[in-house]
């Protein structure tokens, strides 16, 4: 009995196993159908459709099986299992980049869409990178280089690209081949950045689409700098310009200053005094960034007194830009010469002359610039003769700073004359000697001259001022002027005054 009832227990035991294995077979008989009935085939057709390994095909390429399993390109018929699929990713070589890439899950769903690709539904989905732009800074008128976008499909059915629209023509879209994408494929098209106006500039590309949304927008943004053109000068001064000397040219240079090309549109002076005469600039001469041209003008003195103009220069992108021209026609009567006083700015050198020519000569030589002093002399003597003296002028080469610069004296004082005449009796050009230029025009003597000096009724006395070396060692130089705040203070800067040395017309 107790052998019976333990024969008994065993045999109870034993059925409870297999009725628990066969639980469990069951189980596992109705996952297995849960999986089955789980498989999502637009899952599939997007795995399909998608490049699962970068650098790689996806399965819709033409190369691999094509875009519908349904053509039964390269076997792909034998990939309606799981199991299918796991063997040509393990024996096939051209597949083997997808060892390990794939799911079990996933292998079902793309197994479920070739067995039968028309049972996928499906719907597209956009991808758009990148959703920002923003342009590198830009000329006004320049474009910047084109910046590619990407649409790609990440969905299970076309995505259809109806439009792609800038707000704005300073945002410009170019090269798309976006009209419809394939599940898992992309496209691409460039924007560009041209703007129109200077300073920050903004706004938007619209892709409108049949995935989720119907619009997608891509914002642009960039910075635009002014072009300008810069002239050599803000202003021109001529200067004086008497009566039978030739009238002063100068030269302004018109240079671009900015990265982009700009094209020269005008070219003109406000008054009929100023002229143009010629130089490298014209109308439409474009200039490249860094290049610059020159424009020649000269002051065409057509009446007394001071007269004023501009000079303007107008392009296609820069703003315009004028130079300030101002001259000063001045009426020599008859008989009468104008003395016009320079000085050279390096040297600290002042210097007087009657002579056009050299006046000419000065008005355009570096480092010379007028001081704003004239006067009146007399061109010849007078009637009857002996009224007046000559004024005679003398110059001394390597005279001073190391015998880098000479220096010019005007006397008509005789015994000043024969002084300086005994120093270098031959009259050869020597440095440091008196070397006699000859009579430059003609004045009254004073009738009392020097310190405390004065000149007869009608005539302005002329102060003479020296830079001596005794206060100013190797650096002489004669002054002459017939205003007598300037004489006094040179003075008080350490000139010797030499008082009244001539007279001279007061008009």
């Amino acid at each position: 009995m107790r052998g019976q009832l333990i024969l008994g227990g065993r045999k109870m035991m034993k059925q409870a196993f297999v009725a628990r294995c066969l639980a469990i077979f069951f189980v596992f008989i109705a996952l297995g159908a849960a999986q089955v009935f789980a498989q999502d085939v637009n899952a599939g057709k997007a795995l399909y459709n998608a490049v699962l390994v970068p650098g790689n095909p996806n399965c819709a390429s033409g190369g691999c099986h094509g875009p519908n399993p349904l053509d039964r390109q390269n076997k792909i018929q034998n990939g309606d299992t799981p199991g299918g699929i796991g063997f040509a990713i393990s024996s096939v070589r051209s597949m083997s980049f997808l060892r390990g890439r794939l799911s079990a899950a996933e292998l079902t769903d793309l197994a479920a869409y070739i067995a039968n690709p028309t049972a996928a539904s499906g719907a597209p989905a956009i991808d758009v990178m990148p959703l920002s732009i923003s342009f590198p800074t830009v000329g006004l008128g320049q474009s910047s280089a084109p910046i590619a976008v990407t649409v790609s499909n990440s969905g299970t059915a076309t995505l259809a690209i109806s439009s792609v629209l800038s707000n704005g023509a300073e945002f410009v879209v170019s090269s798309t081949n976006c009209q419809s994408v394939v599940a898992g494929g992309s496209c691409t098209f460039n924007v560009t950045f041209t703007p129109q106006s200077a300073g920050a500039r903004s706004g938007s590309i619209t892709i409108s689409h049949n995935a989720t949304g119907t619009t997608t927008s891509i914002s642009v943004s960039g910075n635009a700098t002014q072009p300008s053109l810069n002239a050599s000068v803000s202003s021109v001064d001529f200067g004086f310009v008497a009566g039978g000397a030739p009238n002063a040219s100068r030269t302004v240079t018109i240079t671009n200053a900015t990265n982009v090309a700009i094209t020269l549109t005008e070219l003109r002076v406000t008054s009929a005094n100023f002229v143009i005469t010629g130089g490298t600039c014209s109308t439409s001469l474009t200039l490249s960034a860094g290049q610059n041209c020159d424009i020649i003008v000269k002051y065409d003195a057509r009446e007394s007194g001071i007269r004023s103009g501009e000079l303007i220069v107008a392009s296609n992108f820069a703003p315009t830009i004028s130079t300030s021209l101002t001259g000063e026609w001045v009426f020599i009567p008859p008989g009468y010469k104008l003395v016009i006083e320079y000085r050279f700015v390096p040297l600290d050198y002042y210097f007087i002359t009657s002579r056009p020519t050299e006046q000419q000569l000065l008005e355009g030589l570096t480092g010379f610039e007028r001081t704003g002093e004239r006067f009146f002399v007399f061109e010849a003597d007078a009637t009857p003769a002996g009224s007046r003296a000559a004024l005679t002028r003398f110059f001394f080469d390597r005279i001073a700073r190391k015998e880098s610069r000479g220096s010019h004296f005007y006397t008509l004082l005789d015994d000043e004359r024969k002084a300086l005449r005994s120093q270098n009796p031959s009259n050869a050009p020597t440095p440091r000697l008196p070397f006699d230029e000859g009579t430059d025009s003609w004045a009254a003597l004073p009738v009392v001259p020097g310190v405390g000096g004065r000149c007869a009724t009608g005539l302005l006395p002329v102060y003479r001022l020296f830079r001596g070396n005794v206060r100013f060692p190797d650096d002489p130089n004669h002054r002459f002027t017939v205003r007598t705040d300037i004489y006094n203070d040179f003075v008080a800067r350490g000139w010797d005054g030499e008082g009244v040395r001539f007279c001279v017309p007061a008009n």
